[in-house]
């Protein structure tokens, strides 16, 4: 197979904006997304999509294509409050951060130990990608003994400039949960009951629920109720006439939970009345994005949490304790 670097038929910018996009592994799917959102033409018949794309795009448009892409995409968001976070610059963020977290060699093969592998600060928002070893099941081949064998993981946690609001990209919640506290440590100051991850409560459902266009899929959660073994209903909408999906909250044994018989939503694919589309577990502060989904769109969908965070009271300490556990 004829590698990037190799292509004859691209002159060097070309070939360079060609290795970019390769290089960071994009979906046809989601180039073709960034291209639409931009009223930008769209390659048609080519056997090389990408290699027509960066023919055509300019070396600053192949830059903020790779931008969009280079920490989102398919992603888990672990929300967690740092109170009094946004006092501090991010430049002071990440020298703190290089003191606190190891190095890749100081911790190679230990699993589960991040190292700062990374920063970038980018329009008022800091990116920290971290790596981490985890162990994956293996097998040796001539006796069969199970044996344990490590991959190297990254989580990218990103904080915003101006709120408390954390935002940690990994499936790994226990490795969310230690980088905040390890952030909280290398700042200093920093009570325990000050970095929490946020209640998306009946409040937060309430406001939120007003947000959301439809659910797909959901599960209700229902009252106790005597001679009942169920704790947990789940319901998937159908498929209207012309293939799109109804909003499950429609339906009369969905709503009979949730209103007559004081149930609540747990977790449940949405659509957005922006049309953002994904999934939210309400007790594990997190929200699932199936899709390769563009950076902007991610930063929308984690300001939406923090405008009902605020509209709800879901900033508890900064509420109750106010001024006390924020560093000086």
């Amino acid at each position: 197979m004829v590698g990037v670097s190799e292509r004859s038929d691209l002159s060097d910018g070309e070939q360079e904006r060609y290795r970019k996009i390769q290089n960071h592994n994009l979906p046809d799917a989601a180039i073709r997304r960034f291209l639409d959102d931009r009223d930008l033409n769209i390659p048609q018949g080519d056997d090389d999509f990408q290699r027509s794309v960066a023919q055509q795009l300019s070396d600053e448009l192949v830059g903020e294509l790779v931008q969009q892409y280079k920490y989102a995409g398919q992603q888990t968001l672990n929300y967690w409050i740092l109170t009094g976070v946004s006092e501090y610059d991010l430049d002071e963020i990440v020298e703190s951060a290089k003191q606190e977290f190891p190095e890749r060699d100081d911790v190679e093969g230990i699993p589960n130990d991040p190292f700062l592998a990374d920063t970038e600060i980018k329009n008022t928002k800091l990116y920290m990608v971290y790596g981490f070893f985890t162990s994956t099941g293996g097998v040796e081949p001539v006796t069969g003994t199970p044996r344990s064998e490590l991959t190297t993981n990254r989580c990218v946690a990103v904080l915003h400039g101006g709120i408390d609001l954390l935002e940690l990209r990994t499936s790994e919640p226990i490795i969310a949960k230690r980088i905040v506290e390890q952030i909280a440590d290398a700042l200093g100051g920093f009570k325990d009951s000050s970095r929490y991850q946020p209640a998306f409560d009946s409040g937060f459902q309430e406001v939120f629920n007003d947000l959301v266009e439809k659910y797909t899929n959901l599960k209700v959660r229902v009252e106790d109720r005597e001679n009942t073994t169920v704790d947990t209903i789940s319901f998937t909408s159908r498929e209207s006439e012309s293939g799109e999906r109804k909003d499950a909250r429609k339906d009369e044994r969905v709503a009979r939970e949730l209103d007559e018989r004081g149930g609540e939503i747990t977790i449940g694919y949405v659509q957005l009345n922006q049309g953002f589309r994904f999934q939210i577990n309400r007790k594990q502060a997190k929200i699932s994005i199936m899709k390769h989904e563009r950076e902007e769109n991610i930063n929308r969908i984690t300001q939406i949490i923090n405008d009902v965070l605020r509209e709800t009271g879901g900033y508890t300490q900064s509420t109750l304790e106010e001024i006390e556990n924020v560093p000086e």
